[in-house]
Formats: structure tokens, sequence, C-alpha cells
């Protein structure tokens, strides 16, 4: 399922009310709090009055993205251009594309990144493009222009020719799980891109973000019982997160090394495009039909040339 991010996070937004829970909207994180302990005993916003307000908690969950202000504040942020990645992304409605069917594109004009359509509902379309923050800087990228680039390339320009675009390029930051990241500490737990849990292939991250988020409330749970939030005590979020994610996300970052060589990558997307078996066997990897490790493995490019 494919939807725009607005409809998800009002989704989310409307099953919280629903809960019961108490819920503080326009606020604006700007600190943490800490005990005498030194601590995170809850934190610090402003509100929409412009007020300074303190809210107190034994556990703080740090699910305020690849800015956190709770990563920041306990000394945990880290951007590292290796393992980052930028996107652009842009709305537009009427494109021709296969509903239901998402669209991966390696252009030469979007190398080392790539281009994506994905289709959604009543005729709207994303569309963007994403590259390593390492590349960007080196090469003085403007994605702007990849972006502009990949939509006129002869493949895309006349299915977006009648297109209207219902939006400027946004640009979004994914701190990718290629690196383990310090995601807990006395007090507190780092959530989804907090703690840097997209995949480093394909660049997805809300599936994981959602499973930390079950993790942290479960752990919170168990430290509340024990009356002990220190950093020991919530080490087992951390250590269970990265025993279900970890195989995982270490395949996806030699994927994404992968697909930086050309000549290889050349080689996958040609076989894919000329044989029809290849290119379901790659389609289904993609799709996590198969494990993504068998493309890291050297003996998957055996097979594919002689299928």
């Amino acid at each position: 399922m494919v939807m725009k991010r607005y409809d998800f996070d009002s989704f989310l937004l409307d099953k919280v009310k629903q809960s019961g829970v108490e819920l503080r909207e326009g606020y604006k994180v700007v600190d943490v709090v800490r005990d005498e302990w030194d601590a995170v005993c809850g934190v610090r916003a402003v509100s929409p009055a412009n007020q300074t307000e303190t809210f107190h908690s034994p556990v703080v969950l740090g699910a305020d993205g690849f800015n956190s202000i709770i990563a920041r504040r306990c000394g945990l942020y880290r951007h590292e251009p290796a393992h980052w990645v930028v996107a652009l992304r842009q709305y537009f409605h009427g494109g021709i594309v296969q509903p239901g069917e998402i669209e991966i594109h390696f252009f030469e004009e979007t190398q080392p990144g790539y281009f994506w359509i994905f289709p959604l509902a009543d005729g709207w379309v994303n569309v963007g493009v994403g590259m390593l923050h390492q590349t960007i800087r080196k090469k003085k990228i403007d994605l702007k222009d990849v972006l502009k680039k990949a939509l006129d390339n002869p493949m895309i320009r006349e299915r977006f020719r009648d297109a209207r675009a219902m939006e400027k390029p946004r640009g979004w930051n994914l701190p990718l799980g290629s690196k383990r990241r310090p995601a807990h500490g006395d007090g507190f737990m780092l959530l989804g891109d907090a703690a840097g849990l997209i995949d480093p292939f394909s660049g997805e991250g809300i599936g994981n973000a959602l499973f930390s988020a079950k993790l942290a409330v479960e752990t919170a749970y168990k430290a509340l019982l024990r009356r002990d939030c220190s950093a020991e005590s919530l080490r087992e979020y951390e250590q269970r997160l990265w025993r279900k994610l970890g195989n995982e996300l270490s395949t996806s970052a030699k994927l994404q090394k992968i697909g930086r060589i050309t000549p290889l990558l050349d080689f996958v997307i040609g076989r894919a495009e000329n044989n029809p078996r290849a290119g379901r066997l790659l389609t289904a990897m993609m799709r996590n039909d198969i494990p993504k490790k068998e493309l890291s493995n050297p003996l998957f490019y055996m097979k594919l040339l002689f299928t």
C-alpha cells in the first residue's frame, strides 16, 4: 500500500486520539529535563502561545525524526554523510502510471542514486530521487536538477507531459541503518529516524519505525514495573531492536554498495530488462519474496547470468 504521508500521519493521529492519550498539538520540544543524577526525566517545549512548559516523565521516547532534539541534547546525534541519504519528493496529479505498481529507475542522470514513481489514490503520483549525502557533497550535485532531468528522460517525459505538479520539490534527510547508532540512555530511548533505522537499499523507514515503537513501549512498560529507567534497564530495547533488524540492515547496506558499482548495476538491470525470468527473479527479491541476502551473494549473479 502506498499513500500520501499527510494521509498516513492523519491516520496515526486519529488512532492516538481514539486511544484516550492526552495529546498536545502545536508544541515544539526544545530540550530535555534532567534529574539530580543527570538522567533524562522529561522535556521542555514551547507552546502555541510561545510559552515554555516543562513535562516530566520517568522515561522519554524520542520519536522526533532525523533532526531529533532528544538525540542532540543527549549527545547521540551524528550527521555522517557516508550513512545518510538525501531525498527529494514531488507530488503530481495526472501522470500515466500503473495503479498498484511502484517503479524504481536507475537512469544515467540519477546515478549513483535512483528515481522512483509511486502511484497514489485519486490520480496522485509520488515521484522523487535519492542519493547518498557523501556523493552529493563530493560531486556538488543539485538534487533539483537531478529530479528535473529524470522527469525529462525520454522514458518518463511523455507520461508526465499533461501531469500537474501539486507542490514544489521537498527535501528529506534519511539517516541509514548502515551503521548501528546508540539508541538509549538513562531515561530515554530513540525510535525510528531518530535512531537511524532507514533501510539503506530501499530507503523505507516506516516499517522499522513502527517496530521500534512497539519494542520501546514494551521495554518502557517493564522498566516502569521495575521502577528502574536507567540505561542498563533500557538496554534490552536496543539489543532486541538490532537482534531483529541488524542482519536485514546489514544486507541492505551491502546491496547499496553493490548498486554504486555501475557496470554491475548495468548488468543486472540489462538482464532483467531483456529476460522475463531474470526480471521476475529480481522483482521478487525487491519485494522481499526472496531474502535480500541472496542479492549480496556472488552466486546470485552467476544464476542471473545463466537464467
